[in-house]
């Protein structure tokens, strides 16, 4: 069963990674599928590391997430504490 059958959107990357950067804008969820993609193509299992002060500014990064998820590509997200927030 496909993404779109079950309701969801096909997430795809937007833009090119190297037009990607934006330091205004946050797209974590153009940023895990470029995570992904460099995973799937390597060939080699692996995982996602997400560091991040957690506030997504475009995207849907809760649907990405899902989306690594059924393909068995595990994201772990850290977050700096308040200490280290500048």
């Amino acid at each position: 069963m496909n993404d779109q059958a079950n309701g969801a959107a096909d997430h795809t990357l937007e833009t090119p990674p190297e037009a990607a950067i934006n330091p205004e804008a946050t797209n974590l969820a153009n940023a895990l599928l470029l995570a992904a993609e460099l995973l799937e193509n390597s060939r080699q299992p692996g995982r996602v590391l997400l560091l991040s002060d957690g506030l997504p500014t475009t995207g849907d990064t809760l649907a990405v997430v899902n989306q690594l998820a059924r393909r068995n590509i595990p994201v772990d997200v850290l977050l700096p504490d308040e200490n280290t927030r500048r």
